[in-house]
């Protein structure tokens, strides 16, 4: 390919037409990452990517308190990613796709919440009714019919033991529905965020030896989102199989569901996963995402390819500072490690319930979800008018009035993201 080809920027499907031996190395590896990280942004060409880096005065390496959010411990554990990618992987689209999951969760998204997790209780309608659909769908032999296809960041000892799906009903109807709009207002009290439902699926079932590495989701539509646990088997040898998210304040947590638990979590942005190997028959979450009304989710996405350094391809000599880390699309491990992810045998935060409805437990304790949180943001940001003398004893009434306005804006709006098209 010539340097004048080189300069023409196709679209992601012009591309993928394209035979790979009419593209070079590095554009095609920024390309594949690019596939892999959102489905809507343009193909970059790297000289013009690292021209875009340097126009915004981009350094390298960050400085700890660069990270995002800039707590200790989360830069501490930022940085020892960076210094795997650089000098552990090697091969060049497994790099970049590393450096692509470390900039966009370390450096470029936002975080919501102050520890990006938090352990709650659906309500029991919703449960009663997913449990009897999965145990219909258990008795039904359904994973004769709906074997997951092949996931990368899910692996399983026994062959023929893939994870499968029970049918909930679709996104137009359906307990699927029912769950990804009944627990919108849980969410968006969680994260103090007016959130868009993007979509929900289940009832997936794990089994036996089944794993999920540690990853992060779609950066586009996946940015909070709720694991709604239906059931698990409770046979004898079976064994608690808690999912491990990273955490803001750098440390990781071991969370333990239970059926009716389910885990609030920042899915684009923790690193998070099932890494140890489930001893058990079955187990069974539905899954709802939903990413924020105000989302500039193609900006965000082009930020982390420009911040991403022009030294990406560049291996670094680290001996025996930081453990070995393999990536797998935006999937990785740590190989050396038990149950391969090391912070498992470092020490974690441990939470089980039981927590109730309408409360959330966290590192630091449990807190109540505040529902009115859209009305009372809405008077925390609205003008202070300058009262005249003779209307101070009116205010009283000026308050239950705006009560009332604040209320109505909020059905209306609430009324827009359910008829949202999904």
């Amino acid at each position: 390919m010539t340097h004048q080809e080189q300069r023409h920027v196709m679209t992601q499907a012009q591309l993928m037409q394209c035979n790979r031996r009419f593209i070079s190395p590095v554009i095609f590896f920024v390309l594949l990452a690019l596939q892999f990280f959102t489905p809507t942004v343009e193909a970059l060409i790297e000289d013009e990517r690292v021209a875009e880096y340097h126009a915004r005065n981009h350094t390298w390496p960050p400085k700890i308190d660069e990270w995002n959010p800039s707590t200790p411990g989360w830069g501490k554990l930022m940085d020892r990613r960076r210094m795997q990618i650089e000098g552990h992987v090697l091969d060049s689209s497994e790099k970049y796709n590393g450096w692509t999951s470390l900039v966009y969760t370390g450096l470029v998204a936002p975080n919501f919440t102050e520890f990006g997790y938090g352990l709650s209780h659906a309500p029991k309608h919703l449960v009663d009714e997913l449990k009897n659909i999965l145990h219909e769908g258990i008795a039904k032999e359904e994973r004769k019919i709906n074997q997951e296809h092949k996931v990368a960041c899910i692996d399983n000892d026994i062959k023929g033991n893939e994870p499968y799906f029970i049918n909930a009903g679709g996104l137009k109807g359906g307990a699927n529905r029912r769950a990804l709009m009944g627990l919108l207002p849980y969410a968006e009290a969680w994260s103090g965020k007016k959130l868009t439902p993007n979509n929900a699926y289940g009832l997936r079932v794990y089994r036996n030896t089944s794993n999920l590495h540690m990853h992060v989701d779609k950066s586009n539509t996946h940015v909070v989102s709720i694991i709604l646990h239906v059931d698990h088997d409770n046979d004898e040898g079976s064994e608690p199989w808690p999912i491990v998210i990273e955490s803001f304040d750098g440390n990781t947590a071991e969370v333990a569901l239970e059926s009716g638990d389910m885990l609030f979590y920042e899915s684009s942005k923790c690193m998070h996963g099932r890494p140890r190997k489930f001893k058990g028959r079955f187990y069974s979450s539905l899954f709802t995402h939903y990413y924020p009304a105000d989302w500039e989710g193609d900006n965000i996405v082009l930020d982390t390819h420009y911040r991403i350094p022009p030294t990406w391809n560049e291996n670094t000599h680290v001996s025996n500072q930081v453990e070995h880390i393999k990536v797998i699309e935006t999937a990785m491990t740590e190989p050396t490690c038990k149950d391969t992810w090391c912070a498992m045998n470092k020490g974690t935060l441990k939470f089980s319930g039981p927590v109730e409805v309408g409360t959330y437990t966290d590192a630091s304790g449990t807190h109540e979800l505040d529902m009115n949180w859209e009305i009372k943001t809405a008077r925390r940001n609205a003008p202070s008018p300058v009262p005249r003398t003779d209307d101070i004893n009116h205010l009283n009434v000026d308050e239950r009035l705006m009560d009332i306005h604040m209320d109505t804006m909020s059905s209306r709006n609430r009324a827009l993201s359910e008829t949202h098209t999904l």
